[in-house]
């Protein structure tokens, strides 16, 4: 277990729970959240991981369910799907919570996930933990630089950083409209990751 590291996650999540002025909205990469599609809505993604090319979608189902679809290409291209429950809506005093399950390469994982807004206006963090790539734990936080939009061409930014039980990841999410957003983000402060998401409505 990378003990430094998810101490050093779990250290930046109190910083933020006690810094001034910080909002926040999802997550930024990895570290799933305990929200899931509403629905009939769907969403795109495509992004660079550390070297490798995800593209895949979600669909939000009778309104506590998400199914997602992901292929991961790099040398060899390798299929992940997944499925995610919420049991619990957020509410003021109660964490959203959600039960998921991944497949990838006959590897079956199960986490848990708990979501909430810590105190301050809009900060918010995500906390998973699990089998597969989640036994490691996961942690995130994020929180929005400009709430308000000075007008329609201002995207809406968000900043975040997580631990996705590997290793720190630090971005910032641009929300163009309400169905585009775009994002990129330093892996370990090293390398560059980018990518898109488009939601759309049935």
């Amino acid at each position: 277990m990378h003990r430094p590291k998810m101490g050093a996650a779990v250290l930046i999540l109190i910083i933020l729970l006690f810094s001034a002025g910080m909002q926040a909205q999802a997550r930024i990469m990895v570290v799933p959240s305990a929200d899931v599609l509403p629905d009939g809505n769907v969403e795109l993604r495509l992004y660079n991981h550390l070297g490798r090319t995800y593209l895949g979608g979600a669909v939000g189902m009778f309104g506590a369910m998400q199914a997602e679809v992901t292929g991961i290409i790099s040398t060899t291209t390798q299929l992940r799907t997944a499925i995610q429950l919420a049991l619990v809506k957020e509410q003021q005093a109660v964490p959203g919570v959600a039960l998921g399950m991944e497949i990838q390469a006959s590897h079956v994982g199960f986490y848990g996930v708990l979501s909430k807004q810590l105190g301050l206006a809009g900060l918010r963090g995500h906390v998973a933990w699990g089998s597969g790539r989640f036994s490691n734990g996961m942690v995130g936080v994020s929180y929005v630089l400009n709430p308000v939009q000075v007008n329609n061409n201002t995207p809406v930014v968000t900043l975040g950083v997580e631990y996705d039980g590997q290793g720190l990841i630090g971005g910032l999410i641009a929300q163009f409209a309400q169905n585009v957003s775009a994002h990129v983000y330093l892996s370990d402060f090293q390398r560059l990751g980018a990518g898109l998401r488009y939601r759309l409505a049935f």
